[in-house]
């Protein structure tokens, strides 16, 4: 009752346990090229669409780095993102989350 609550109010939870220590292992270096390639294509994005103003100190740092981060659909791109998102154990957890069958 109280995740279903948090999960109402803050459009997310925290959900641990859910995979075992083996399952997270077994992905996360997949899941750490999967942001790594992310984070790479929204800065070559934002690069496209930054002005750059030189000044006397040449550009700044942050010239071409995305104000933030945001990913859609990693599954179509990447295999192991895929997997998890058609995850039988969390597609259960979701379905309970949005209550639907």
């Amino acid at each position: 009752p109280d995740t279903l609550l948090e999960f109402e109010r803050n459009g997310h939870v925290a959900t641990r346990g859910l995979l075992t220590p083996r399952d997270l292992e077994r992905v996360a270096a997949g899941l750490w090229s999967v942001a790594e390639a992310e984070r790479e294509a929204a800065e070559d994005h934002a690069g496209e669409f930054t002005e750059v103003d030189c000044g006397e100190d040449g550009p700044s740092e942050d010239v071409g780095r995305p104000p933030f981060l945001q990913t859609f659909n990693p599954h179509r791109r990447h295999a192991i993102a895929r997997e998890l998102a058609l995850s039988p154990v969390l597609a259960s957890v979701a379905a309970a989350l949005l209550g639907v069958a």
